[in-house]
């Protein structure tokens, strides 16, 4: 990011820390006042990637059309950047200062052009660049857009012939896609169309069948689906950050599959990693937590507050949600720098989800 871009950004952020103006939503925040914590740490964030060269001093109202080209191709290839607005609107949602909410419509305008918008396989980033503003706003526009860029998605998809989830077609489906279930089940509500809930429910169990059923991922996936008991400490010490972002991951996605269909074998997963998560967030774990990184632990925040909404549930996990919660607002007492894998505009995202925005 040029020099020039830190003293907008500065001008831009610092006043909504003290903003007055009322909160346009009724937030659903079950945790004490940790706005101010989140809000101070993602500041400090974007601070530590002003050199980044992201243009972000160009997005304004009446921003002129090259620079609209310039951000444009950014965001096509800056994955993490992709979710730059959707914090902006999360922060509106939680100060209702009307800067955030003025530079996240110009970047949403520019998001909504067909060359980024459209992007096949993308459902992460239908999910925030339209459903979180939709959800937060109300706005048709980006329920529109959401509509329209799921399905020419999933357009894309049936060309390719990436939909024949049957096991032995050889498709595999990776686990990431199960962040799609939120989305795919959010758009059946609202249309009453069931393709979208039958996509959530091919893909996710064609990701169970590879990875849980037939062992064909990790002896870890394979005994949590089939064994009685959790893995042992010499297990638990094997594994790395992307074994437990994706076993956060499939926490997650299959903790919203249970929710939504009843179906015991995604939720004996998902008790089973509540279990896992638990002793390991509890127990004498220090190679296991230096691997468990931001995202993770926020992806298991989310997981068990939607687990702690099942009538299975222990009335443990929602304070275990909060105890998780509590132990990221601590991390992010830490000074974020732009080498730190673990900050990203992805990790506020998901952690902002945690305050249940819209």
């Amino acid at each position: 990011m040029k020099s020039y871009i830190l003293p907008f950004l500065i001008l831009l952020i610092l006043p909504s820390c003290n903003s007055e103006q009322g909160n346009p939503l009724q937030l659903k925040n079950r945790f004490v006042s940790p706005e101010r914590t989140i809000t101070k740490s993602y500041i400090n964030y974007i601070e530590a990637i002003n050199s980044s060269g992201i243009p972000v001093s160009s997005c304004q109202e009446n921003v002129d059309q090259n620079h609209k080209l310039i951000i444009a191709r950014k965001f096509q290839t800056d994955k993490d950047l992709q979710y730059f607005p959707a914090t902006l609107w999360q922060l509106y949602a939680i100060d209702g200062n009307s800067k955030w909410k003025s530079i996240a419509e110009s970047l949403n305008e520019i998001i909504q052009m067909p060359d980024v918008a459209c992007q096949s396989g993308n459902g992460e980033l239908i999910h925030n660049a339209f459903l979180t503003q939709y959800r937060i706003t109300g706005d048709r526009r980006y329920y529109k857009s959401l509509i329209e860029s799921l399905n020419q998605q999933i357009s894309a998809s049936e060309s390719a012939n990436h939909l024949g989830f049957n096991f032995e077609s050889g498709v595999e489906i990776p686990i990431d896609k199960l962040l799609d279930n939120d989305l795919l089940l959010f758009t059946y509500r609202e249309t009453g169309d069931p393709i979208y809930r039958k996509l959530a429910i091919a893909q996710s169990e064609q990701i169970y069948r590879i990875h849980f059923q037939n062992n064909l991922s990790d002896n870890l996936f394979y005994g949590l689906a089939n064994g009685g008991e959790l893995p042992g400490n010499m297990a638990l010490e094997n594994l790395e950050s992307k074994d437990l972002y994706n076993l956060s991951l499939s926490f997650y996605g299959f903790t919203i599959l249970f929710n939504e269909l009843g179906d015991d074998r995604y939720g004996e997963i998902a008790f089973k990693l509540a279990r896992l998560f638990t002793s390991v967030l509890e127990g004498d774990h220090m190679t296991v937590m230096e691997n468990l990184d931001l995202t993770s632990k926020t992806l298991i925040c989310l997981a068990m507050s939607g687990l702690s909404k099942s009538s299975d549930a222990n009335s443990n996990y929602d304070a275990t949600s909060e105890k998780i919660f509590k132990s990221l607002l601590s991390d992010l007492d830490l000074l974020p720098n732009a080498d730190d894998y673990q900050y990203s505009f992805r990790m506020y995202y998901y952690l902002f989800g945690c305050l249940n925005l819209g």
